[in-house]
């Protein structure tokens, strides 16, 4: 069956966030957008996998010694792909250290036959981009 993308994907970012994960007590402002989208319940699940592993780096780590941050997470279609972005106004980092989250991340990323980069810079907050072939090969 169908999914609505966004709904389900504001929904699970908004219990993630309620949960406590967040580093100091820190105020999160959490934007989601995902349009109209409808996709695989199946797919939908394997994708929040992934973002609630993304989406708890940032909350535990990017917001530290902060009283507010900002996390923005969108999903994008193409006719050959769907791009799922975590990014957020954090510390950043210079150098990244691949944890279990990552790990757990970039394994459901493969069976999808997708991708995850990260970008960040210290000072600068990080990006997580997450591609998958809407006609894997």
């Amino acid at each position: 069956s169908l999914v609505h993308a966004e709904s389900y994907f504001r929904n699970f970012c908004w219990d993630l966030l309620r949960q406590g994960h967040v580093s100091g007590g820190t105020e999160v402002d959490l934007q989601v957008e995902a349009g109209d989208l409808m996709l695989p319940g199946s797919l939908v699940l394997t994708m929040a996998q992934i973002l609630g592993e993304l989406l708890t780096n940032s909350l535990k780590h990017a917001f530290r010694n902060r009283d507010s941050g900002r996390i923005s997470v969108s999903l994008r279609s193409s006719r050959e792909e769907l791009n799922l972005e975590v990014l957020d106004d954090g510390l950043g980092f210079a150098e990244l250290t691949e944890g279990l989250g990552l790990c757990i991340a970039r394994s459901l990323t493969g069976q999808l036959h997708g991708r995850l980069s990260l970008s960040s810079g210290t000072g600068t907050g990080t990006r997580a981009t997450f591609v998958i072939p809407l006609c894997p090969e």
